[in-house]
């Protein structure tokens, strides 16, 4: 009789397979080898022993989290752990007082206030600051964080956090395969292929024409074809595929989500988005040059662009790009047709995203950054066969299915060839100090540069898009973005001579008529059914600049049909976005009483229409209201008054310089 042992056999253990710890296994007696049973040697690790201060530290450590998640709690009092750096401090004159007082009257904790103590400390030791420095550090936390670089919408908090529901999925390097160690298979992480195949439908309509680095009719086999076989697919099409599910999902909306698929949004991105990771982590990133490889990092970079992983890993996408040759993709001869295109579409992608990454940290894009690659083809997918070895015949003179990444593309090309661009190292830097600058030569440059761009994007493209099809419709948005957004720049008063003191009526007329496009385009692009994620570096989520030169407009423009769409654009986004924050706020409060100030104007055209006063601007009355009414010493809100109100009351045009400095845009 054979007896049941604890562990598995030397063999199975070695073979990595399921033992039934028979004497002998039935493996090995199939196999015909000595089963041999071994017990494992004790572990002979000693639990490490739990400090006061590492409790402290996990405490404090936990506390925050429920802080930032606005989770109710009590504090534990005697969290603050002693340091040798106290009495380094301690002994160190205190540096800018000033410039870490608050306007509120809380206590500071213990923490905080070792921390501003330290980083005075650290000054000290480092030397004297830089002049601009020591002006920054001054300058009230308000200003040095904005807490406003664009509006947020309502839903964006609930809709973007992420959510940790299942608990066994720990987000993977790319670099070091952690994957073995995770409780949940990989398998596990596949969809159902009923699913994978609806989620291909959803990222076939929703981010494959914003994107147009994979062949849709080639991919589309091979995703229906692993999706029942998943345990055999190769890892660099696993990460594919997985890219492709995290794509899909986070095109659509959350309630959408949970009736498809009867799960919550976020809980599927963050699962499919390990699964690539996952995927990725074991495919030698590091030494690849295999193209395959390349898009499936693309499409997982493209899952959270805004993340800190995408920002950064973007640079090691493009230096795989290089290792392929992609700069200089579509010279190769020798190389068939089709690889070539999809080498074009692939660099155009990654250096676009690399461009938007530097831009987001202060880096400027150079000529090489633009490379000397050729445009992508303006043809469909249907018009490519991976056995291509030459162009097709007939190449499109209307709009197909690349006609919104061309024309972000051809932008992109006008910067690189521009006669007034092209030999200079950085471009982009002159035509940002072309747009800026207030020079009455650079005015009528100005006027030719928007002039020429405005025709190119009619006669290449705008001309043959129908607004009926909402790739078409969204593609004309981006053109209205462009046109808009540069005229609004290049024409602001605060990039006009003498600060726009003479701005002539017409120049207004323009800079007031782009503000309110601007906001109605922004809005049409956040009710779009393409993914938002992708769209969303076409515009800020609400360019602030153009509401405020447009409520300041409204100060003055009382009828007409452009102003009562900038009202109902104004009602619009505060009934959507949470704009009535407490009066504490500076720019907020800056910003009601603007719009206040345009209402009392607008008010008395209406008077004998027995208009009703919008509900919008009931709640910042009662903001202000409550805001003077507020007890208390000398604050920022009385400096608030008396700097920012002046400004506004002034007669002549509003202070642009001093909304550029409190917005830091």
């Amino acid at each position: 009789m054979t007896s049941q042992r604890r562990y598995s056999c030397i063999t199975c253990a070695r073979r990595k397979v399921k033992c039934d710890k028979l004497s002998p296994c039935s493996s090995c007696s199939k196999s015909q080898v000595a089963c041999i049973y071994r017990d494992p040697v004790p572990s002979q690790r000693h639990r490490k022993r739990v400090t006061q201060r590492d409790l402290l530290a996990k405490i404090q450590e936990l506390e925050t989290i429920l802080h930032s998640n606005r989770i109710p709690f009590e504090a534990l009092d005697n969290s603050w752990i002693s340091s040798h750096w106290e009495e380094r401090v301690a002994q160190s004159p205190q540096i800018h007082a000033d410039s870490v007082e608050t306007a509120t009257t809380t206590e500071v904790s213990p923490q905080a206030q070792f921390r501003v103590n330290l980083s005075q400390s650290t000054h000290n030791l480092l030397g004297e600051q830089t002049v601009a420095a020591r002006l920054w550090s001054e300058l009230p936390e308000v200003l040095k964080t904005p807490p406003i670089l664009r509006l947020k919408q309502a839903d964006e908090e609930a809709g973007n956090n992420p959510t940790h529901d299942d608990n066994d999925l720990q987000e993977p390097s790319l670099f070091i395969p952690t994957h073995i160690s995770i409780t949940v298979g990989q398998l596990e992480l596949h969809p159902d292929p009923k699913h994978a195949f609806k989620l291909w439908q959803i990222f076939a309509d929703n981010v494959n024409p914003l994107i147009k680095i994979i062949h849709a009719p080639t991919l589309q086999e091979k995703i229906l074809e692993a999706a029942w076989t998943p345990e055999s697919t190769a890892k660099p099409l696993e990460a594919t595929m997985f890219a492709v599910y995290a794509l899909a999902v986070a095109s659509m909306k959350p309630a959408s989500c949970i009736h498809l698929f009867g799960e919550g949004k976020q809980l599927l991105v963050n699962r499919y988005r390990v699964g690539a990771l996952r995927a990725l982590s074991i495919t030698d990133l590091l030494s690849t040059r295999d193209m395959e490889v390349l898009q499936a990092l693309t499409l997982v970079l493209m899952i959270d662009p805004q993340s800190e992983l995408s920002i950064t890993a973007v640079a090691l996408a493009m230096r795989i790009a290089h290792k392929l040759g992609l700069h200089h993709a579509g010279k190769d001869a020798h190389m068939p047709f089709f690889e070539q295109e999809m080498q074009v579409r692939l660099w155009w992608c990654i250096r676009g995203f690399n461009s938007r990454a530097r831009r987001g940290m202060g880096l400027l894009s150079t000529i090489d950054d633009l490379g000397d690659v050729r445009l992508p083809m303006n043809v469909n997918d249907a018009d490519l066969h991976p056995l291509m070895e030459k162009p097709p015949a007939v190449q499109h003179t209307a709009a197909t299915e690349m006609v919104y990444c061309l024309m972000k593309y051809d932008l992109w090309n006008y910067v690189r060839k521009s006669s007034r661009f092209s030999g200079d190292p950085n471009p982009r830097e002159k035509a940002a100090q072309l747009a800026t600058s207030t020079s009455v030569e650079s005015m009528a440059v100005k006027r030719e540069m928007l002039g020429h761009v405005t025709y190119m994007l009619q006669e290449r493209y705008l001309a043959y898009l129908d607004q009926s099809i909402p790739l078409h419709q969204l593609s004309i948005a981006l053109a209205g973005l462009t046109v808009h957004n540069q005229r609004f720049s290049m024409f602001h008063p605060r990039h006009q001579p003498e600060r726009g003191r003479n701005m002539s009526q017409a120049d207004q007329d323009l800079i007031f008529e782009s503000s309110i496009k601007l906001l109605e385009l922004n809005r049409d692009l956040r009710q779009t059914n393409f993914s938002i994620n992708l769209v969303d570096h076409m515009a800020c989520k609400t360019p602030v600049d153009a509401l405020v030169y447009m409520a300041s407009e409204l100060r003055q423009r009382i009828s007409g049909h452009l102003v009562d769409t900038a009202w109902i654009l104004l009602e619009e986004l505060f009934n959507e976005q949470s704009m009535t924050l407490p009066g504490e706020h500076k720019f907020y409060a800056a910003l009601a009483d603007l719009i206040l100030q345009a209402w009392a104007a607008r008010r008395r055209t209406l008077e004998d229409a027995r208009d009703i006063v919008p509900t919008f601007i009931k709640k910042l009355q009662e903001t202000s209201e409550a805001v003077d009414d507020m007890p208390g010493p000398a604050s920022a809100m009385e400096n608030l008054q008396a700097g920012f109100m002046g400004d506004l009351m002034d007669d002549e045009s509003l202070s642009w310089t001093y909304w550029n400095d409190l917005l830091q845009l």
